[in-house]
Order: C-alpha cells, then structure tokens, then sequence
C-alpha cells in the first residue's frame, strides 16, 4: 500500500513540477533564468541521487527515519519550540519575511485589527458578566 502512496504522490509532484515549470516560462521576466535553474536542478538531482545511493548514508537514514515515513520526515521543523533567543530570531525573521510582500501585509493587518477587536471584546465581556459561583470561590482563595 505504502508504495502505490509514495508512487502517487511522486506522480502528483511531477504535475505540480510541471506546472510550475511551464508558467514561469510564460513570463518573460523568468523565462531567461529556465536553462540555468534546468541545469542547477539537473545537477543538484544528480548528486542526491548518487548520495542516495552510496552506502555512507545508510546508518544515517536509519537514525533520522521515522518508522513510518508518512508521520514524520527526515527533518520536521514542527516540533521545535520557539522559545529563548533562538525562537525570537525565528519568529523576527518569519515576520521580515512576511513584511516583504503586500498580500501578507494586507493579512497581518487584518489579524491584528481582528485579533484586538476579538481581545477588546472579550476583556469586556469578561468584566459586564456576573462571576460564576466557582470564580468567586477562586477569587477568595486568591485573597
């Protein structure tokens, strides 16, 4: 099962590939960089597929490969904690990049009107709402 998966998806992302590939031709502005980026990405494959092949990383793949390829990749940023000095770095720089276009600029900007609206509200709301006989007995416990 897991190999007509791993064909399927190989499969959807050569479409997407293609795709990708024949649009930016489309547009004169890219389409002069087609034969460099062909070559660099020709010879970038050649080299993952010999390295891919060479029995020097066989104990490495086993070390980094989840059991299940499908849960969790070779490398998953995901279960990283942006915490510290580090996780601020992350974050600054996530938000730089995202600053750099007008698309995220108009989101992050929706966000945080929304999310300040929704934060206004719900402080608000929280403060006209009779406490419940359990908030009572938390603020007394408090004192």
């Amino acid at each position: 099962m897991a190999s007509r998966l791993d064909r399927f998806r190989s499969a959807i992302g050569l479409v997407i590939a293609a795709a990708l590939g024949t649009t930016a031709l489309l547009d004169p502005a890219v389409a002069w960089f087609a034969i460099p980026a062909a070559i660099g990405g020709l010879l970038t494959a050649g080299v993952i597929f010999a390295a891919h092949r060479s029995r020097h990383l066989e104990h490495l793949e086993e070390a980094t490969d989840a059991a299940d390829s499908l849960t969790l990749g070779m490398f998953n940023l995901s279960t990283v904690n942006p915490a510290g000095i580090g996780g601020l770095g992350l974050i600054v720089m996530a938000a730089v990049i995202a600053a750099q276009y007008r698309e995220i600029q108009y989101v992050l900007a929706l966000g945080a009107i929304g999310g300040t609206t929704m934060a206004a509200w719900l402080i608000h709301h929280r403060r006209v709402q009779a406490p419940t006989p359990a908030r009572l007995q938390l603020l007394k416990t408090r004192r």
